[in-house]
């Protein structure tokens, strides 16, 4: 009479890269008290709420968006100023209000990669410093050719800032306020700066 045999066991793969679980003490049921069990990152951000480092990562992320704002209009008030104080002809300012939109395309471009590689916190950090450093050198600069070219890296580091910022926001906040703290607030908070520049201008 043969023997019975049993199914080989099967393969198991490798562990995933990013877990989308942590082990959190569950002390409210299970086999017992203080027991670990995997809890999804979604769920623990419930847990926590939404509270003062979440208050704080907005407050970052929306006092930079506010400048940012600020900054993409500027030029167009300031026309006038060019052409007496930098002697820039028409061509020279329609470039130097350009020079910042092309810097944004590349900064968005490498700012995911640099705050996936270094970490979201050095990146805004770096982003943050240099666009403070770059935007208040904007207004000291001998000539419109370097205007241009600071006004072209002003808006690299304004760019890199803005996937690390909304990727961080993301990543701390609990689903329910997802939509209102990387939307609704950036894009608000955005639109004031711009409305900050045109009644300033006037």
């Amino acid at each position: 009479r043969p023997c019975p045999t049993s199914e080989p066991p099967s393969p198991q793969g490798p562990p995933p890269l990013f877990p989308s679980s942590v082990a959190m003490s569950d002390n409210g049921g299970g086999e017992g008290s203080g027991s670990n069990r995997a809890v999804a990152v979604d769920d623990a951000l419930e847990r926590v709420g939404f509270g003062f480092g979440q208050y704080l990562i907005l407050a970052n992320m929306g006092v930079s968006l506010f400048g940012e704002g600020m900054q993409l209009v500027v030029v167009y008030y300031l026309g006038e100023t060019l052409h007496q104080d930098l002697a820039c002809s028409d061509f020279l300012v329609a470039w130097v209000d350009t020079a910042i939109l092309a810097g944004l395309g590349v900064g968005c471009f490498i700012g995911g990669s640099c705050s996936d590689i270094f970490g979201r916190k050095p990146t805004l950090q770096v982003a943050n410093l240099f666009a403070a450093i770059l935007g208040v050198a904007s207004a000291f600069v001998p000539s419109c050719w370097v205007l241009l070219v600071v006004r072209f890296f002003l808006g690299t580091f304004m760019g890199a800032f803005i996937p690390a910022s909304i990727a961080l926001v993301l990543e701390t906040t609990p689903v329910a306020y997802r939509d209102t703290a990387a939307i609704a607030i950036p894009i608000a908070l955005g639109a004031c700066g711009k409305i900050t520049v045109a009644a300033l201008a006037d």
